[in-house]
């Protein structure tokens, strides 16, 4: 996987019409701004996010408990 990263990101470019390709615009900066901001804040402060699938969690756990089979 790492091979495969680094031949398409830092390899030579194959076409030269590719060399006049920008990295992003503004519409796809401002497409993927909230999305940054969001990861950073689930890992700054993701208790919001735990708390909302805890029950999940928990009943998930109570099924594979060691005295049952998990189901």
């Amino acid at each position: 996987m790492l091979w495969m990263f680094r031949r398409v990101i830092f390899g030579p470019l194959t076409h030269a019409e590719n060399q006049k390709l920008r990295d992003l615009n503004g519409r796809e900066l401002l497409i993927l701004a909230p999305i940054v901001l969001l990861i950073v804040f689930m890992g700054i402060y993701p208790q919001p996010f735990l708390s909302r699938i805890e029950p999940a969690v928990e009943r998930d756990l109570e099924k594979c408990s060691p005295r049952r089979r998990c189901r």
